[in-house]
């Protein structure tokens, strides 16, 4: 569902997700705008570092414990 929103592939929205995941699990965080903008920027960096395209700026700006 959120693949179709962003208008990118599920397999990019999966690698998205489990980068995300990832980040947490090494220290990031973002629950407040700035930690948002730094782990946004680090997805976007290692995306790109392996070979994905950058995920969508417009990411929404809940968390797990909003939904």
């Amino acid at each position: 569902r959120e693949a179709r929103v962003y208008s990118w592939s599920p397999e990019h929205e999966l690698s998205y997700y489990l980068i995300h995941g990832l980040l947490h699990l090494v220290g990031y965080d973002d629950q407040t705008p700035s930690e948002r903008i730094s782990m946004r920027r680090k997805e976007r960096s290692v995306m790109k570092a392996i070979g994905l395209p950058a995920p969508p700026r417009r990411r929404p700006k809940t968390t797990c414990h909003q939904r």
